[in-house]
């Protein structure tokens, strides 16, 4: 229990860097973008396509990450889910999810379920 608290929290410690990562060149992008709009239209166009390529492969980077870490997670959107098939009482469930340093989600019935995850 205390590897797989370890990995949980090693890996929301990459996930931020690549976050950071990834908002600083969106940022640099546009800063950029911003600048090289007076310029030559071909150059602003294969900047903005460099830059561009390499926000999609952090983005990429950042899914492996949780893929290969926890295959057990769910990567939406900027959270991860741990979407459990065992059948515990409420109370082990809550003391596993802090164990794993996370918060207990309630899904009423299927259909919010699928809705969450579709």
């Amino acid at each position: 229990m205390l590897e797989l608290k370890q990995n949980n929290m090693e890996t929301k410690r990459e996930y931020s860097a690549l976050s950071s990562q990834m908002l600083e060149i969106e940022k640099n992008f546009t800063e950029t973008r911003n600048e090289v709009l007076s310029g030559i239209p071909i150059a602003q166009v294969e900047m903005e396509e460099r830059l561009m390529a390499e926000i999609t492969k952090l983005k990429e980077d950042i899914r492996r990450s949780y893929g290969e870490c926890q295959k057990e997670w769910k990567l939406i959107g900027s959270t991860l889910y741990y979407i459990s098939v065992t059948t515990l009482t409420w109370e082990e469930s809550k003391n596993v999810c802090i164990a794993m340093g996370s918060s207990l989600l309630i899904l009423k019935n299927q259909k919010e379920m699928v809705q969450r995850y579709i």
